[in-house]
């Protein structure tokens, strides 16, 4: 008889403890107020923090490198960048952590010609450098040498102090160039092992196959307006920890809308080159603005 009042003395407790058994043993406990607790924060995906180097409220000083897809219609070099310039849409997105200090970028250059201006770069005091570079060496150089190039002109800008980001090629239209140029993308990929931000804005504008996508290209090479608009966009996401909102943000594949880089401020995908072109951009390795990257 003890024994059995015992048992029944320690029930009541446990009842008292938790009147509902199962919500005890499935459920958060009630606050005072009688809300529910608020769950635990799902951990970020892979992939989405901020690049290194970039806090809130964090501001850096930008000088981008590279050929007629950074030269665009030539504002870039001036001080005045256009919508075909791929970085536009990044720099005069009101999220962008990057400010525009200044482009050194030519039709037609190679990734050699761009580490021979590094120094050119760093006179412009810059926290970050970024390099869009190797489209004209497709073809002259294998990708092994285009990455040397690339990891040369990170390595230099580094050792001053700089933060280094790197972009992926855009698509070539022609089969044999778009298998070097997916060669030297992936390359660039494992540039982030020696400490370079890789954006990927080859990801901006090709399909499933990893082509252009219809509408992003008016010569097989360069980007148009919208697709520079989203390469430059692409890169944003990406160096604010979003690149998964891509998807999302995107226009469908029909739309090819000419919007003003500034205003490009909810979809998805982003280039520009120096001195002297027009409008697009051409590989080769001259200068002129003829036939060659623009």
């Amino acid at each position: 008889m003890v024994a059995a009042l015992a048992v029944v003395g320690v029930a009541v407790v446990v009842l008292a403890l938790h009147p509902d058994p199962l919500a005890a043993a499935t459920g958060p406990a009630p606050s005072p107020s009688g809300a529910t607790a608020e769950p635990a924060a799902s951990p970020a995906p892979a992939g989405s923090r901020p690049a290194p180097g970039i806090g809130a409220g964090t501001m850096k000083r930008t000088v981008f490198l590279g050929d007629s897809i950074t030269f665009g219609d030539g504002g870039a070099t001036s001080g005045s960048p256009g919508p075909l310039s791929w970085f536009t849409s990044l720099v005069n997105d009101p999220r962008s952590p990057l400010v525009f200090e200044g482009a050194i970028a030519e039709i037609g250059r190679s990734s050699s010609w761009m580490l021979s201006q590094v120094d050119a770069a760093l006179a412009l005091k810059p926290d970050w450098l970024v390099v869009l570079g190797g489209t004209n060496d497709i073809g002259g150089l294998t990708p092994e040498q285009i990455i040397g190039n690339l990891r040369a002109i990170a390595k230099k800008a580094q050792k001053a102090g700089v933060t280094v980001a790197v972009a992926t090629l855009p698509p070539r239209e022609a089969a044999d160039a778009n298998a070097e140029t997916l060669a030297v993308n992936a390359l660039i990929h494992g540039l982030d092992a020696d400490g370079v931000v890789v954006l990927d804005t080859f990801a901006a504008v090709a399909d499933d196959n990893g082509d252009w996508e219809s509408g992003l290209t008016g010569d097989g090479i360069h980007p148009t307006v919208e697709g520079a608009r989203l390469m430059g966009l692409r890169a944003l996401l990406e160096l604010i920890g979003q690149p998964q909102a891509r998807d999302a943000a995107l226009p469908s594949s029909s739309s090819t809308s000419s919007a003003s880089p500034s205003t490009a401020t909810s979809s998805a995908r982003p280039g520009s080159s120096s001195a002297r072109s027009t409008s697009t951009a051409r590989s080769s390795s001259s200068a002129s603005a003829t036939s060659t990257a623009r």
